[in-house]
């Protein structure tokens, strides 16, 4: 049983602390690969010492947490690199101009812009971007199998400092989280096979937005397992009192310029498998344990129809539909094809 007085200092820290999930869900980056994707950078010698002196040791006790967190094991070394912001943010762009991901979202920005979605000055690319170049602090790139281990902001995380005057009090580093859930993609990439699920979706927004969603909930999910088991808390106890108080999460977007100035859809889409994909996983553990979650990233959800209602994923009910176009022409006359995409459920909410 917790004692009454861990549950009252938790409740107090969880009412305080209105920004705190935020700040660490946009701090992380699941790096879904593109078809051509770069090496990772070779860092600055001083920072591969640094990193390697202070935190390869950490980072194995922190994968043993975390295997006890999540009840999967490491089948192999995870390979790690170690760098700066500005490298990260370098791989982050150069990789994403080198691939055929551009011209897709170009195409949905003009989709977005049809649909009333950008500011008219808002370029799509450019707005997310800079999103994910603020906020990086490490990556998991599934196609080179490597974590990118940001050195420089772990030592300094940029998030409010209430919330790390308040984990100090339970001994916990804000770092640690952080690791702990880039970490986890690593794990789910040796169990389940990321690279070959991520790369299927391609071109398909619908269906990115539903994988990340279920890799992202599942991640978020096993941080806060793992921030629970060193609060010396009950994770179901610890997941209610998140739950209970959800309209912080949202409260804690007010933290961060970049991402309120931008348009709704910008906003929505960046943060949508880290809200709606640990809604899912809760869910799917609340109606079939564990296990529903580890075969939910084995036949990954289709459509982010099956994310919002999950008890269509479980029984497998009512799939995605698929297009034929073939007889357009006939029905509207000739037309040039910029190409095919699914916006899905998600997009059409957002935008009604």
């Amino acid at each position: 049983m917790v004692s009454n007085l861990r549950k009252d200092r938790l409740g107090r820290w969880l009412r305080r602390s209105k920004s705190w999930i935020v700040a660490v869900g946009l701090a992380l980056t699941f790096f879904g690969p593109t078809a051509t994707s770069a090496q990772p950078p070779a860092p600055q010698p001083a920072l591969v010492t640094e990193g390697r002196q202070v935190w390869e040791p950490h980072l194995k006790s922190l994968e043993a947490s975390l295997e006890r967190a999540r009840g999967l094991k490491f089948k192999r070394p995870v390979q790690v690199r170690y760098c700066s912001q500005r490298e990260a943010v370098e791989y982050l762009q150069g990789d994403y101009e080198r691939s055929k991901k551009v011209e897709v979202e170009k195409r949905r920005e003009l989709f977005f812009r049809h649909l009333g979605l950008l500011k008219p000055q808002e370029k799509w690319m450019e707005a997310t971007q800079a999103l994910y170049a603020e906020q990086v602090r490490g990556l998991y790139d599934p196609l080179n199998q490597t974590l990118l281990v940001v050195v420089d902001l772990l030592e300094a995380p940029r998030i409010d400092k209430m919330m790390s005057s308040v984990l100090d009090q339970f001994n916990i580093d804000l770092s640690d989280l952080l690791l702990v859930h880039e970490l986890c993609h690593a794990l789910q990439d040796q169990n389940f096979n990321l690279k070959d699920s991520l790369l299927a979706a391609q071109g398909n927004l619908d269906r990115e937005l539903a994988l990340s969603a279920a890799v992202e909930g599942d991640a978020t999910q096993a941080m806060f397992d793992y921030l629970a088991q060193a609060m010396g808390l009950e994770s179901q106890i610890f997941t209610n009192y998140l739950t209970s108080s959800s309209q912080l999460l949202e409260a804690g977007l007010a933290n961060y310029p970049q991402l309120e100035k931008s348009s709704l859809i910008v906003r929505s889409l960046v943060v949508m498998p880290y809200f709606e994909g640990w809604r899912y996983t809760q869910t799917l553990r609340q109606l079939g344990g564990q296990k529903e979650v580890d075969r939910s990233l084995q036949a990954y959800p289709l459509s982010t129809e099956q994310i919002l209602h999950p008890q269509k994923f479980i029984q497998n009910s009512d799939p995605a539909l698929s297009l034929d176009l073939s007889r357009w022409p006939a029905l509207i006359g000739e037309y040039r094809s910029l190409g095919q995409d699914s916006a899905g459920e998600y997009v059409v909410r957002v935008w009604a």
